[in-house]
């Protein structure tokens, strides 16, 4: 997902993330990546530095995996 190997995911590869996943589950997210995207990034990225260390994005991916129903139910 680090495409640039920063130890980081930025914005794009976020989206790119979210498509992605999206499709290899073959579950309806109920997002619009393009739109949600700043949103998301907005809410998790706790110092504003608008890339996800390691921490914050496993709060997106529990809450994802939550809204989506992929690996039962929270």
């Amino acid at each position: 997902m680090d495409s640039d190997k920063s130890g980081f995911l930025e914005k794009s590869e976020l989206e790119a993330t979210a498509k992605l996943w999206a499709e290899a589950c073959a579950v309806e997210t109920g997002i619009d990546v393009a739109a949600d995207v700043d949103a998301m990034m907005a809410s998790i990225d706790a110092n504003n530095d608008g890339k996800l260390d390691l921490k914050e994005f496993l709060i997106l991916f529990e809450a994802m995996c939550a809204k989506t129903g992929v690996w039962g139910s929270a």
